[in-house]
């Protein structure tokens, strides 16, 4: 238990805006103080993410995550020009509905989805929901 004094300085409430998955890297937003308080409205708006497109294999956690297998290889020959990847990109533009990958930090019945997915359970077994996302740019 945490015995707070008039002598002793109380404890600094310090808080996150949301949760990675452990391999995952990029930026968590948090807070000191006060400015827990503020964190929302860090985090309301557009994202902008990089990403790296290697061709030709899938894994099962449809990333290059290294606790993922590659369970597909596919031929990409036929892709000799970088213009026909930008067309396909554009495909993937708008409003859609994305299921979260199983290797996210969403939870489900309290347990984070990427315990459940390094346990073995698929986006199938879990029965993820949908969300509405926009994409606005690919490039």
């Amino acid at each position: 238990p945490d015995v707070r004094t008039k002598k002793r300085r109380p404890w600094m409430k310090v808080g996150h805006g949301g949760t990675l998955d452990p391999l995952a890297t990029g930026v968590l937003v948090c807070g000191v103080g006060s400015g827990t308080k503020s964190l929302q409205k860090y985090l309301v708006g557009s994202k902008a993410y990089r990403a790296e497109i290697t061709l030709g294999y899938q894994t099962t956690t449809l990333d290059d995550d290294p606790t993922g297998s590659v369970v597909d290889r596919q031929s990409f020959a036929h892709v000799t020009e970088l213009q026909t990847v930008h067309e396909v990109l554009q495909q993937f533009t708008g409003t859609i509905q994305q299921i979260p990958p199983v290797f996210s930090a969403l939870k489900r019945d309290g347990k984070k989805l990427y315990e459940l997915g390094r346990q073995g359970q698929t986006a199938e077994d879990l029965n993820i929901p949908p969300r509405e996302v926009t994409i606005y740019n690919l490039k």
